[in-house]
């Protein structure tokens, strides 16, 4: 019975965690590629981590980089505007703060 607790427990622990780690690996890889300057491995990396969560800021930002490096500055500029709208909620409170005075 306590071996069945325990995979069970690991079951869970594993399933929660399964998206994050993979958004997570998709990044990591998608990084080295571009990195390397392997833009297209870069490109399909985090194309798959926009397929598991079409609002990862990140694969987004990083994608905008791709097509930045390529000189595609019209993807690069939706793939930028798509990573902000993905963390808006973090952008609001920078946006709507008051800016110090200045002399």
């Amino acid at each position: 019975m306590r071996y069945l607790k325990l995979l069970i427990w690991c079951f869970v622990l594993f399933a929660c965690n399964s998206k994050e780690t993979r958004l997570q690996q998709l990044l990591l890889k998608g990084n080295q590629a571009l990195k390397a300057g392997n833009y297209d491995k870069a490109s399909y990396y985090f194309g798959e981590a926009i397929k598991v969560d079409d609002c990862y800021a990140d694969a987004w930002n990083n994608l905008g980089t791709v097509h930045f490096n390529q000189k595609q500055y019209l993807l690069a500029q939706e793939s930028y505007q798509k990573a902000m709208e993905c963390r808006r909620a973090l952008l609001m409170p920078c946006l709507t703060m008051p800016m110090p005075a200045t002399n």
